[in-house]
Formats: C-alpha cells, structure tokens, sequence
C-alpha cells in the first residue's frame, strides 16, 4: 500500500519500536534528503520521541560535489 505524505515530513517506518535503523548503500555515507533544503526531521513514534533537527544556514546545490 502506498502512502502518501505532505511534503514537508519525511517518514521512516522501523520494525522496533525502539529502533530506528538506515541502511546506506555507500558505508561511508548516510544521506537524507528532504525537499526542504534547509530541515530535516526525524520522528520517533516511541513514548520517548526522538527528534532530529538539521538546519544549515546555506542551501546547497546537491549537484555540486561537496569537498570535505
């Protein structure tokens, strides 16, 4: 079944409800992306909800490679 959601949440349904797990196919990288350029949110549906923020003050163009 498809889901959908608003454009402005990302969902990451986990099997524990204590866990949350991503899998990146890269193990040297772990991307997010949103649509938003500038906030990313993770939510937990667990009593103790854990909530991810990440604002960066630029937008960044993801076609540029990025040095670091």
């Amino acid at each position: 079944m498809l889901l959908h959601y608003p454009t402005t949440a990302i969902v990451i349904n986990s099997i524990s409800p204590t866990t949350i797990v991503i899998h990146s196919i890269d193990p040297k990288a772990i991307v997010i992306k949103s649509i938003y350029p500038t906030e990313i949110m993770i939510q937990s549906i667990c009593p103790r909800t854990t909530v991810i923020n990440y604002t960066c003050p630029m937008a960044t163009d993801p076609s540029v490679p990025q040095q670091q």
